[in-house]
């Protein structure tokens, strides 16, 4: 009762909160002029960072499996397989097949009681204007429907999709500082918390930027290769081109293939000195997130 006692009260000042904020939304729209595919093309997300401990690293690629199909699918963007990555120094995310932009599609928006609507003459009360006025549509427009055995007022809100660019630029700040671990480290002034400091983001929709901001950062078309390696900062063309870019430096990022890589190289080396490699698969499990680089062991 007094849930829906506020709600009224809000009706009857027209919802001054809500019209604020779609105003200061439309505000930061018209801000943004976004580049974006024409087709469907494969997203790519990479939080790079110093190095995050090997538990650490098992709970955010958990969590990535988890949030990225579910924050696409709040956003109403189609996609095909999603591929969650990870080395001691980044974190990588690869959506196949993303839709350019979100469907068009209406969507039902439930009112106050259809009795407190309108009053016994048929006629729509201050609730039911106020309500009509705070989702856009006329009075008239209002419908009554049954909603869980009782009778409401309903508006039907046509919405047309937007870019996938545009929705992701202002949803990924969010997403990311939703990833969390048990103990966080705090490093700038933004004061987000995270396992290690993070260093860079890359976020691209086929070739174009995907823009957003986080712990000071703006994303970019750009990664980094092995902390020792030649190049500190390499430009990025497509999520194909990051690709054939780890590749070059061999840094493996699937987890497993890296575990099998690593494995088979200590192998060899222990065959070489006549001894046996004991089975330890958490052992196996930490060394595979110390190095990006298995290739390099031998050296």
């Amino acid at each position: 009762k007094v849930a829906e006692m506020y709600v009224a009260g809000r009706e009857d000042l027209d919802f001054p909160w809500l019209k604020q904020a779609q105003a200061e939304s439309k505000k930061e729209q018209e801000k943004i002029t976004l580049a974006e595919p024409k087709q469907a093309a494969d997203f790519l997300l990479e939080i790079g960072t110093e190095e995050i401990p090997p538990g650490d690293m098992n709970a955010y690629l958990a969590q990535l499996k988890e949030q990225m199909p579910a924050m696409l699918d709040e956003l109403h963007l189609e996609h095909g397989e999603v591929e969650v990555m990870g080395t001691p120094r980044r974190l990588v995310v690869l959506v196949k097949d993303l839709v350019p932009r979100q469907p068009d599609r209406e969507e039902v928006h439930k009112g106050p009681p259809a009795e407190r609507a309108y009053d016994a003459d048929g006629v729509p009360t201050k609730a039911a204007e106020g309500f009509a006025r705070g989702k856009g549509v006329s009075v008239d427009d209002l419908q009554v429907q049954e909603i869980d055995g009782g009778k409401y007022v309903v508006a039907v809100v046509a919405e047309t999709g937007r870019s996938a660019v545009e929705v992701l630029s202002a949803r990924l700040p969010q997403f990311v500082a939703d990833l969390k671990v048990e103990r966080g480290m705090r490093w700038n002034s933004s004061n987000v918390s995270f396992s290690r400091p993070i260093r860079w983001l890359l976020a691209m929709f086929g070739e174009h930027l995907v823009p957003f901001e986080y712990a000071g950062l703006a994303s970019d078309k750009s990664t980094r290769g092995l902390r020792l390696g030649k190049h500190e900062s390499v430009e990025v063309k497509d999520p194909a081109a990051y690709f054939k870019t780890m590749q070059e430096e061999g840094i493996i990022l699937d987890v497993t293939e890296r575990k099998e890589s690593i494995l088979a190289q200590v192998k060899i080396l222990a065959a070489e000195v006549g001894g046996e490699v004991p089975d330890d698969p958490s052992l196996l499990d930490e060394v595979t997130f110390l190095v990006e680089a298995p290739t390099a062991l031998r050296g």
